[in-house]
C-alpha cells in the first residue's frame, strides 16, 4: 500500500517540478531570444550611426539568429533533462521521508489494534466457555453456577479496566483535551499516596518525600493519573514488607523534575527499551516468580501525558536493585504564583 503511495507521490512531485521547469525554460527562451536579437541589432545600428565603416560592421542575419536560438533551445533541453533526473531522485527520497511517519504510525496502530483485540478476546472467550458449560448441563449445580458467575464478574472487571485505559489513552492524545488549573503539586502527591494506601491496605507502605514548593498550572486529573501510574508500578514491583518509595521534587532553570525510586525487583536491560510500548510486560517479574497484573498500558499512558506538556520521562533500573522513574516538565507548567 505504502509502496504504491510513494510512487504516486513521487510522480506528482516530479510533475510539479517539471511543470515549473518547463515554464521557466519557455520564459527564459523567449526573453533571451528577444534580448539577443535586439541587443545585437542595436549594437550594429549604433556602429553605423557613429560613422564607422558600415561595410565592416557585421549585421546579424536571420540564419545566425536562428542558429543561436537553436543552441539556446538545446541548452534548455539538456537543462530540463538534468532537472528531470534530479527531481525524480529527490522526489522519491522526499516521498519516502514524507510517508515514513505515516507508515510508522499505521504500523503502530495496526499492532495496537491487534494487541487490544487479543486482550479483549481473552476474557470474552473465558466468559463464553463458562457460560456454555453451565448451559450444557441438564441438572444445574448451584455451586458451579455461582463459581461461573464469579469468574464472569472478574472478567467483566478486567474488560472495564482495559476499556478505561484505552479511553484514557485516547483522551491524552491532544493538548486541547486538558483542563488546566492551578494545582499544588505537594498536595496532589499526598492525595495520590493516600488513595494508594487505601487501595493497598494489606501492604505496609512507607513513602519518603523530599519536595520544594511547586504550584503548577496543569490538568490535575492528568497529573494525578501520571503519579498514580508511577507509584502503582513502584508498589507492584516491590515485594519487601514494608515497602519504601522515595519521591524527590526539584526545580531548576529548565523546569521541574519529579523522581520516584523504589527498591523492588528492577527492570532488566533487555526490557528497558520496550517499557513504553503498548501491552509490553516486563520479563523481570516472570523470571523472579512475581505475578503482577496489568495490561502493559500504564507507562505508555504516562508517557503520553508527559509528552503533552513537552516533557520527558526516563527510567533507570537494575535487576534486584530497584527502579527510578524521572519525569522532567518544562517551565511552562509552573504557575505564575509558584
Amino acid at each position: 500500500m505504502f509502496r504504491s503511495a510513494i510512487f504516486k507521490l513521487t510522480f506528482w512531485y516530479v510533475l510539479l517540478s517539471m511543470g515549473l521547469s518547463l515554464l521557466l525554460s519557455v520564459a527564459v527562451y523567449h526573453f533571451a531570444s528577444h534580448e539577443l536579437t535586439e541587443g545585437l541589432n542595436n549594437q550594429s545600428r549604433a556602429l553605423v550611426s557613429n560613422d564607422y565603416d558600415a561595410d565592416n560592421v557585421r549585421v546579424i542575419s536571420a540564419r545566425e539568429q536562428s542558429r543561436r536560438s537553436s543552441q539556446l533551445s538545446s541548452d534548455l533541453l539538456y537543462f530540463n533533462i538534468v532537472v528531470l533526473a534530479g527531481s525524480t531522485i529527490a522526489s522519491y527520497i522526499l516521498a519516502r521521508r514524507t510517508l515514513r511517519p505515516i507508515e510508522d504510525t499505521h504500523r503502530l496502530q495496526t499492532r495496537f489494534i491487534a494487541e487490544a483485540s487479543h486482550e479483549l478476546r481473552t476474557p470474552l472467550a473465558a466468559m463464553r466457555v463458562d457460560t456454555e458449560s453451565i448451559l450444557r448441563e441438564k441438572r444445574k449445580d448451584p455451586r458451579k453456577m455461582q463459581a461461573a458467575l464469579e469468574d464472569n464478574l472478574k472478567d467483566i472487571v478486567r474488560l472495564e479496566n482495559l476499556t478505561d485505559h484505552l479511553l484514557q489513552m485516547s483522551r491524552y492524545r491532544e493538548y486541547s483535551a486538558l483542563s488546566p488549573e492551578t494545582v499544588d503539586l505537594q498536595a496532589l502527591v499526598h492525595d495520590t499516596i493516600a488513595q494508594l494506601k487505601r487501595q493497598y491496605s494489606d501492604r505496609k507502605l512507607h513513602f519518603v518525600i523530599h519536595s520544594v514548593p511547586a504550584i503548577l498550572f496543569v490538568d490535575p486529573v492528568a497529573i494525578q493519573q501520571l503519579l498514580t501510574i508511577i507509584f502503582d508500578n513502584a508498589i507492584k514491583y516491590s515485594q519487601a514488607d514494608p515497602t519504601t518509595i522515595t519521591t524527590t521534587i526539584t526545580r531548576s532553570k529548565s523546569g521541574l523534575s519529579i523522581g520516584v525510586s523504589d527498591t523492588g525487583i528492577g527492570i532488566s536491560a533487555e526490557d528497558q527499551p520496550h517499557i513504553f510500548e503498548h501491552f509490553y510486560r516486563s520479563t523481570s517479574a516472570k523470571n523472579q516468580g512475581t505475578s503482577v497484573g496489568g495490561y502493559g498500558l500504564g507507562l505508555p499512558l504516562a508517557k503520553d501525558i508527559v509528552d503533552l506538556y513537552g516533557g520527558t520521562i526516563t527510567v533507570s533500573s537494575a535487576v534486584g536493585e530497584g527502579t527510578t522513574v524521572l519525569v522532567s516538565l518544562p517551565l511552562k507548567v509552573l504557575s505564575a504564583h509558584s
